[in-house]
This record gives structure tokens, C-alpha cells and sequence, in this order.
């Protein structure tokens, strides 16, 4: 008998997280215990211990006494892990109805499964994402699909085996402050431990983003946005300069833009317009780009802020499709 340890780290939302350890152990795996390491990163409205009872002592929780940022946390976690696998969750993300068995039926149908240190599926939402079926998680197909849609990293789920992977989550003050915990784990395994830098993939989704009402709480969402408009700035910038350096910016373009755009957009929101505009003058985004985005160098936060909420994204294609849409009603 095999064990799944499945880390979730928490923050404020004590009955969201009880949805996701109800979705856990409604999960039947044949020959694969399960067991949830809950960090708690130290909650001004903690988890009730009345509510975990009914686990026993399938859940422990380790609450810190003070604040230390999603990726510790969850660093944290790991270190308490004893499962053969390891599964990051997040708080507010439940399981599919017996996604876990679907995904270790793929993983024992894989020839020496046991020579790789991870294994991703999906998150429901990028179900709809044109992947194969099946394919490796390499240098390649990290380009065609990073080159191709905008969002991957948060839309994976990874089943580590323990014995093989020794990894961290980042825990620099950029992930810290914008609470992304992801950030650098897909990378960490591509590099450093799968076997001719590849990882199996499955088009196999095991959770969905959302609470049981339906609501969600993305990163990105634009009133989180204004309010750590500064932090998302440096991670961005972070991003291209990275990509600069490694010469992903001419191997990616199209995602090099994307940031581009991001930083761009998050520089507008912290009310940066000086420095957006020198984003403009000196980066290769294109000149039609240039001139529609110049103009809201003269915006303030809260009408980009709005933008955002309404548009979803500042960026050129999406604000021309809206105009487009306009100008033919008009008609």
C-alpha cells in the first residue's frame, strides 16, 4: 500500500478549505492511502478543530506563528510530508470525483514509472487547452505551449514520488508578496530531475478552480492586481529580464510580449505612468501595439483598474475585439 500525502497551506478561509479535504476523502484509490498536511500560515481566523475531527488522523495541521508567505508555508509542508507521493493543493480548489484513481491508473499504465520523479495532470480549466492526450513535459513543448497560451504554470497539478525529487517551492520576497506558489516548481523538475529533462503528462484534469458556490479566487483577478500592482511589477520584470538573459525572448516571442504587456499594465496600476511609458519607447512589442497602448499612459489606476475588470486584460487584441464589436452595433 502505497501513500499520497496531499499539502495544502491556509490562510483566513476556514470553511472554503473543508470543501477541498471533503473532495479528498471522497476519493477512492486502489492500493494508495491518502493523508493531508494542512500548514496554516498563521491565520487571524484559523480552522476549527472541531471541524477536522471526522478526518481523524488522516489531516495534521501545523500552524505557524507567524507569517511567512505561501511558498514557505508550503515548503513547510513538505518537509512534513511522509507519503511515498506528494500532491501541492490549493485551499479553495476541490478534486474531481475519483480524478486521483485516474490518474494513478495512467501513472502504473506508464513503462518504468518509477524512474520519474513527477507526474502532471490538469486543472479543469485548461481541460479545453489543445494538448495531446499524453506527452512529455520538456524544453520543447514548454516553448510551443508557453508560446501559444498566455497562462500553464497554476493549470498543472504534479504527483511527485518522494524518493526522487527533493525540491522547494521559490521562496523569494517577489513570490512572497504575490502570493504565487507555483512559480518555479515545473522549472525546478524540467532541470534538475527528470530523467532527459521530461516529465510525463496526462490530459487528465484531478481538480477545478473554484469554491463550491462557483466563485473563484484567481491571482490575477484585477482588484488583486491594483492592490499588489507593485509586487506583480517586479515579478514581471523579473520574468523578462530572465528571458532576456536565456534568450527566451527570441525563442518565445509572442510570450515575451505577453509580459511585456504585463509589466506594462502593472506598472499603470501602481501608478508608474513614466516608467510604463519608457516600457513602450524601449521594448519590441510592435508599433501598433505602441500607439494603441500609449494613450493610457494618461490613465490613473482606477480607470485601468476598470479597464481590467471589464476587459479582463489590457492588451491590444482583446481592446480592438471589444472595439471591433462596439463599432459594429453602432452600425
Amino acid at each position: 500500500m502505497k501513500t499520497l500525502t496531499i499539502v495544502i497551506t491556509n490562510h483566513n478561509r476556514p470553511k472554503i478549505i473543508l470543501n477541498v479535504l471533503d473532495s479528498i476523502f471522497a476519493q477512492h484509490v486502489r492500493n494508495v492511502a491518502l493523508d493531508v498536511v494542512i500548514v496554516d500560515d498563521c491565520s487571524s481566523d484559523p480552522i476549527d478543530p472541531d471541524d477536522l475531527v471526522k478526518y481523524g488522523e488522516r489531516v495534521k495541521v501545523c500552524r505557524l506563528e507567524q507569517n511567512r508567505g505561501v511558498n514557505a508555508a508550503r515548503n513547510i509542508g513538505i518537509g512534513l510530508a511522509t507519503g511515498d507521493f506528494l500532491l501541492l493543493a490549493d485551499d479553495d480548489d476541490p478534486f474531481i470525483p475519483n480524478g486521483l484513481q485516474k490518474a494513478f491508473d495512467a501513472i502504473s499504465s506508464l513503462e518504468n514509472w518509477q524512474k520519474y520523479a513527477s507526474f502532471g495532470f490538469m486543472n479543469a480549466n485548461a481541460i479545453d487547452i489543445p494538448f495531446d492526450d499524453f506527452f512529455f513535459w520538456d524544453e520543447a513543448t514548454f516553448i510551443k505551449y508557453r508560446e501559444n497560451y498566455a497562462s500553464l504554470g497554476g493549470d498543472f497539478v504534479y504527483i511527485v514520488q518522494r524518493s526522487r525529487a527533493a525540491f522547494r517551492c521559490d521562496e523569494s520576497e517577489i513570490t512572497k508578496a504575490i502570493g504565487a506558489e507555483s512559480f518555479g516548481v515545473v522549472r525546478n523538475f524540467v532541470k534538475h530531475y527528470e530523467p532527459a529533462n521530461a516529465c510525463p503528462m496526462w490530459k487528465i484534469a484531478i481538480t477545478k478552480i473554484g469554491n463550491a458556490d462557483g466563485t473563484t479566487n484567481r491571482l490575477t483577478n484585477p482588484d488583486n492586481a491594483l492592490l499588489k500592482a507593485k509586487a506583480f511589477a517586479a515579478w514581471q520584470q523579473a520574468e523578462i529580464e530572465e528571458m532576456e538573459e536565456t534568450g527566451f525572448d527570441r525563442r518565445t516571442p509572442k510570450y515575451y510580449r505577453r509580459r511585456i504587456r504585463g509589466l506594462f499594465t502593472y506598472l499603470l496600476l501602481d501608478n508608474r505612468r513614466r516608467e510604463a511609458l519608457n516600457v513602450l519607447r524601449t521594448k519590441p512589442i510592435g508599433l501598433a501595439a505602441k500607439l494603441f497602448l500609449a494613450p493610457l499612459t494618461l490613465a490613473p489606476p482606477k480607470v485601468v483598474h476598470w479597464l481590467l475588470k471589464r476587459y479582463r486584460k489590457v492588451c491590444v487584441s482583446a481592446l480592438i475585439r471589444r472595439l471591433r464589436i462596439a463599432l459594429v452595433a453602432r452600425v
